[in-house]
């Protein structure tokens, strides 16, 4: 069965009907349905965008059935599937797979923009805060992925480590002006507001 799915998106002429197929897969994906799109997403003749398609995909498949797949996708030569791996390892993942997140973003040679982006994001929701600090003070890294660690940083509040590292982002005089704010943004959101007409 998961055979001949396969083999029937393959076969489909256009990427945006193979991409349209994954997408339809049977929900929940369990059992065949996840083997089926394990195969798409590392198939040799689907293009980058259905094999990416298959990978997304896989965010929602029982973690036990997909997640060492997703591990291994990391590595793979296209970069859209680099990205829909990083963002399915987040989804699927614990705190064992952030390691495999920061090696990513440590690669140059698998390492683009929306890779590195998606990475920090999944580590943010893994909610890695010593990981994406680290990040986010690294001046190797680009202002914009940087801006993305804080932002990831941001979505942890009330997390202390978290806090704790926005607040020396806010007073870092060595790190862009944007990034300082983009902080101070971030933990503003966190604190209480009084009440309207109440003590100050």
């Amino acid at each position: 069965m998961p055979e001949r799915i396969v083999d029937s998106i393959v076969a489909m002429a256009a990427a945006e009907d193979q991409v349209r197929a994954i997408r339809a897969l049977a929900s929940p994906r369990q059992g065949e349905t996840v083997s089926a799109l394990i195969d798409l997403a590392q198939h040799p003749l689907l293009g980058g965008p259905a094999r990416a398609a298959a990978s997304y995909a896989l965010a929602d498949s029982p973690r036990e059935l997909a997640v060492d797949a997703v591990r291994a996708l990391l590595h793979d030569e296209d970069s859209d599937v680099r990205t829909a791996a990083a963002y399915a390892l987040g989804e699927l993942g614990d705190t064992v797979d952030t390691g495999a997140l920061v090696a990513l973003l440590r690669d140059p040679e698998r390492n683009t923009f929306m890779v590195a982006r998606e990475a920090i994001l999944a580590l943010g929701v893994l909610r890695d805060a010593e990981s994406v600090s680290g990040l986010a003070h690294d001046r190797e890294l680009s202002d914009g992925l940087r801006l993305e660690a804080v932002l990831a940083l941001g979505s942890m509040l009330p997390h202390p480590f978290a806090d704790e590292a926005l607040r020396h982002l806010e007073v870092d005089c060595d790190s862009p002006h944007a990034i300082r704010d983009a902080a101070e943004r971030a933990r503003e959101t966190q604190r209480p507001r009084c009440a309207r007409g109440g003590a100050a």
